[in-house]
Order: structure tokens, then sequence, then C-alpha cells
């Protein structure tokens, strides 16, 4: 599966904004379906970036793996580059038919409201159990039945094999990433072979 494949096509996008050294990433989405099939899949896109101070061998070198393989953006300065999240989402626009891109408006309202100024679909969307449950309710539903399929960025799967689902009394749930051990030991297994 490679994003060229589905050039001028429906899409949806989401940004989730870091505020200073953290990733920001992005996502697209692509509903189709296979030949002779009646059955909506689902397509996902992975970009991610990073300020360069952050890229880091002795704090994260899965982070210097990344940047050098490309499934990083690695951007100057210290803090997260805005300017580079709205080059990249000006370029979806003018390859795809993008249709929606959501943003959680605590980070991003000043650059929402550029983008929508400038005729982009911006659709504001807080990070309420209200908002995500059933969305990630739904999300889990697709992955069981084979209906999603990734571009097998290893970013995207880090980040989302460190959020755990927690449910409360209503059967609400809300997507958390609480602190791992497994994963702190993972990256300091990839510490270890990178200094060896």
């Amino acid at each position: 599966m490679r994003l060229e494949e589905f050039e001028g096509q429906p899409c949806f996008a989401a940004i989730d904004m870091a505020m200073r050294v953290d990733l920001a990433a992005a996502s697209l989405v692509f509903p189709f379906c296979e030949d002779g099939e009646n059955t909506i899949k689902y397509a996902v896109f992975h970009k991610c970036w990073l300020p360069e101070s952050a890229v880091d061998p002795y704090q994260n070198p899965l982070y210097v793996e990344w940047v050098e393989k490309g499934f990083i953006e690695a951007t100057t300065g210290e803090i997260t580059d805005y300017a580079a999240i709205e080059q990249w989402l000006r370029e979806v626009a003018s390859r795809f038919d993008l249709r929606a891109c959501g943003y959680d408006p605590y980070a991003l309202m000043q650059f929402s409201q550029e983008m929508t100024n400038d005729g982009y679909p911006m659709l504001e969307f807080r990070m309420t159990t209200r908002n995500l449950s059933e969305p990630t309710k739904m999300l889990d539903a697709l992955m069981r039945a084979g209906r999603l399929e990734q571009d097998a960025n290893p970013v995207a799967r880090l980040c989302v094999g460190n959020v755990v689902g927690h449910y409360d009394a209503r059967g609400n749930v809300y997507p958390r990433k609480p602190r791992i051990e497994a994963n702190n030991d993972h990256v300091a297994r990839a510490v270890d072979r990178r200094r060896g």
C-alpha cells in the first residue's frame, strides 16, 4: 500500500500538535473498497515531526533511527515547527480530495483559523470522553475485522502500542497513555545496541 495509489481520492486528516519538544503527528485516512467487494476498508498513512533538538541518541535512540529512515521529519529549532505542518497540509489538499482535517483546539487555534480562512475544511475535535469513546470503539472493531490497513510506520506502532483504553462505569472508553515499564526497557535496550 502506497500513498501514491490514492492520488485524487477522498481523504480525512487529523493533526495532533506537540507544544514543545514532543512528537507532532498527523494521519490521513482513505476509505476504499476492494475490487468486487462492497465492504468499506480504510487505508491509514502517518506523518511525524520532531524538533531537531529532541533527536537525542541518549534520550531516545529510536527517534534517531526513525529520522534516518524518514519516518520522522526533524525540523529546525527547539520547538514544534508549525510551518512544516502547514506545508504538509497544503500539499495534502493539493494532491487529494481533503474532506476534513480534525484538530484539537488546545494547541492549534491560530493555525486552524489561518487554514480555515484559506478555505481548508478544518474540524474542531476536543479530546473529551464524549468525543473519543465511540470512535475508539469503532477503531477497535475495524482492526479486529481486518478493515484497517496501515503504512507500517514504526512511530505510529509505538504510539498506539502505548495507549490503553480506560473504561468508566457507563462503558465509555477514553484512550490514555500510562507509563509503561516495558517500553522503557525497550528504549534502554536500543541505547545499549547503539553504544555497543
